[in-house]
């Protein structure tokens, strides 16, 4: 059941994708719009996506789990890191020149703009409280070891800067003042319900992003046997071990479910901007973006249901 509800979800958003897919075909989308999109997503749309998930009674049960979802999303980070720290140092691949790639598209995916929608129309609003955890520790992650292996690391109070002032991460802190403090402090009602209209845009205008960036791609990607690897690592292994993991966390089924499915996200889309910001060429980053987004429609499936069955074992 898990794997058709969530297949059956999984279509939906690939059906907006494809709309936006053709929005660019067609040129009903370009490049400028593309980017005006995403910083309205990012800036806008995101953070009240979170601030809308804090708005729920406080209780002990919830704060606990809320905290233990920290500690199981940095799991969700520290073991990608330290496997593909392991496996890069294999002989095929030691001296090979996109093995920064590797390890990235292995750890980072895009959780903000298909995990958020997934948990969003899986497990609600309540799941979506779970996953900002991750969206912190994303945020945190990617701009620290991320960037890192692209480039030579940024001093340590310029990576604290960008996380610090990061949309995300403010939200996070005006959502959980509003959570811990309940009726005490509140919005307006006004505010409270154009919160969540701009939040429910999250998913359209995700997937519609996402299917513009696709429509740039050409040739037969499918074909790079390295971009294949990545696929089945960010897709398939690091997900399905991060399932079992998870399990030696105490987390409710719902914020077991928020955290795998944030795992099971395809390769980020920081792959393209980060080889841009470090003069590399992106057209094989572009390639493991486009494959792994599109095996995506199988592999996340595949990883709810895995993790479903593993958490009725339990």
């Amino acid at each position: 059941m898990a794997f058709f509800i969530s297949l059956e979800q999984i279509c939906i958003m690939f059906i907006l994708m494809a709309i936006g897919f053709l929005c660019r075909k067609k040129g009903m989308i370009h490049e400028e719009t593309g980017k005006d999109l995403t910083a309205i997503l990012v800036y806008i749309v995101g953070p009240c996506l979170i601030i809308n998930a804090f708005e729920r009674p406080a209780s002990a049960s919830l704060i606990k789990d809320f905290g233990l979802t920290f500690l199981a999303g940095s799991l969700n980070y520290l073991f990608p890191i330290a496997f593909s720290s392991l496996f890069l140092r294999l002989p095929r691949l030691k001296n090979d020149p996109d093995k920064q790639l590797i390890a990235f598209g292995a750890v980072y995916n895009n959780c903000g703009f298909i995990g958020i929608p997934l948990i969003q129309a899986l497990l609600g609003s309540k799941g979506t409280f779970f996953a900002v955890p991750i969206l912190v520790l994303n945020n945190i992650f990617v701009w620290s070891h991320g960037i890192g292996t692209f480039k030579k690391r940024q001093p340590l109070a310029d990576t604290l800067r960008t996380v610090l002032f990061n949309p995300n991460i403010i939200a996070t802190a005006i959502g959980f003042v509003l959570f811990i403090t309940g009726a005490s402090l509140k919005f307006p009602a006004v505010i409270d319900r154009s919160v969540s209209y701009v939040a429910s845009l999250n998913t359209p205008l995700s997937m519609i992003i996402i299917g513009s960036n696709l429509g740039t791609i050409s040739g037969d990607f499918y074909k790079d046997s390295k971009a294949w690897l990545i696929c089945f690592l960010r897709n398939f292994l690091m997900p399905a071990c991060m399932s079992v993991i998870l399990l030696l966390v105490p987390l409710s089924t719902t914020a077991y479910l928020a955290v795998v499915i944030m795992a099971a996200a395809p390769v980020a889309g920081f792959i393209v901007m980060l080889s841009l910001l470090a003069n590399r060429p992106v057209a094989f980053p572009m390639r493991c973006l486009c494959l792994s987004t599109l095996m995506s429609v199988v592999s996340v499936p595949v990883i709810i249901m895995l993790a479903s069955w593993l958490k009725q074992l339990v």
